[in-house]
């Protein structure tokens, strides 16, 4: 018997990858367990969206504490040239905001 493994490292459907769809959903478990094997954590969907930028868009600080711990790359830009501060800024929602704002700017 013949079995394909999935590569959790290539987009399906031609836009996320898996990894993209864990941040979004906020399965923080996953995300963590998968990223200690070495993927890719600034990987870009179709979009040019990123782990990061994804993690803002939910507002889901405990993922980006969690992307943090990777050194993912706080200065990659979408296709629309925004950064996960930008998109954080630009939501522009409560103090939510604040504490986001906050975790993107420290410096590690």
């Amino acid at each position: 018997m013949n079995r394909r493994i999935p590569d959790i490292a290539v987009a399906t459907s031609g836009k996320w990858h898996p990894l993209h769809t864990l941040a979004a959903s906020g399965q923080f478990y996953l995300v963590n367990t998968l990223l200690k094997h070495n993927l890719d954590i600034n990987v870009p969907d179709k979009d040019g969206a990123t782990l990061m930028h994804y993690a803002v868009l939910t507002a889901s600080s405990h993922m980006i504490k969690i992307l943090l711990l990777y050194n993912v790359d706080l200065n990659l830009q979408d296709y629309d040239g925004l950064t996960p501060l930008d998109l954080c800024l630009y939501s522009g929602r409560d103090t939510r905001t604040y504490e986001l704002i906050k975790l993107l700017k420290r410096i590690p």
